[in-house]
């Protein structure tokens, strides 16, 4: 599984993995996917299509993930088949345009746990 990191995107901390290629992987289901293209570009558009990272909204590929979803885990994941990425997923990937999505990365000390900061808003001490 690919490691979870955060990146700012207008204004808000969010989740984001990196997916290089569309390899066949254990996904993590966060709000943004960064994927890197090296293979698998477009022949028809490759003139005019970036090979670099996109940043995607996981929200866009969700519905193509959700036959491969596994409970394995304690957050949502999903597991590509370890054979070949499936062939409706790669011409996804394939026809992606340049993403609009800027995104800022950040490191994990400067993001604050939204929970822990809930809980000692209300008076209530965390319990670790």
């Amino acid at each position: 599984m690919p490691g979870i990191f955060h990146l700012v995107v207008n204004d808000e901390v969010c989740t984001a993995a990196v997916w290089p290629d569309a390899i066949p992987e254990l996904i993590p289901e966060v709000d943004y996917l960064i994927i890197e293209r090296k293979e698998l570009v477009s022949r028809d558009l490759l003139a005019g299509q970036e090979k670099g990272p996109l940043v995607v909204p996981f929200a866009e590929v969700r519905e193509r993930f959700v036959p491969y979803q596994t409970n394995a885990f304690p957050l949502t994941a999903y597991q590509l088949p370890a054979s070949r990425t499936p062939e409706g997923i790669r011409e996804f990937v394939c026809g992606l345009k340049a993403s609009p999505v800027s995104a800022i990365g950040i490191s994990a000390d400067q993001v604050l746990n939204r929970e822990l900061v809930e809980r000692w808003r209300v008076g209530t001490s965390p319990n670790f």
